[in-house]
């Protein structure tokens, strides 16, 4: 864990599913802007500039990453790493970012 950010790694989508909405509900994040990414058929850039932008509507976000094995390039890795460790070090708002592993 960075900040808030979580990896979750489990071969159950309904597990990952159900500590998804643990941890909105015990960090109060029910009303937080949500945002998911399923590496299959997106392209990590749109991940990260999400995480790097501020939204207007809440001052709270979740940010999902799915298949995050599908990163197999290990600059790519490295640049999610960093982005996670900026981001947890750096913005004042009250963040989560949930990864998931599929």
């Amino acid at each position: 864990m960075i900040g808030n950010c979580f990896l979750l790694e489990s071969e159950s989508s309904i597990a990952k599913e159900i500590k998804i909405k643990d941890l909105i509900n015990n960090l109060n994040f029910n009303d937080a802007y949500i945002s998911t990414y399923d590496m299959d058929n997106t392209s990590l850039n749109n991940a990260l500039e999400d995480l790097n932008t501020y939204s207007l509507l809440s001052n709270k976000k979740v940010i999902i990453i799915k298949s995050i094995d599908k990163l197999t390039n290990n600059n790519t890795i490295i640049i999610l790493m960093k982005s996670l460790t900026t981001i947890a070090q750096t913005i004042k708002l009250v963040q989560i970012n949930i990864l998931m592993k599929h």
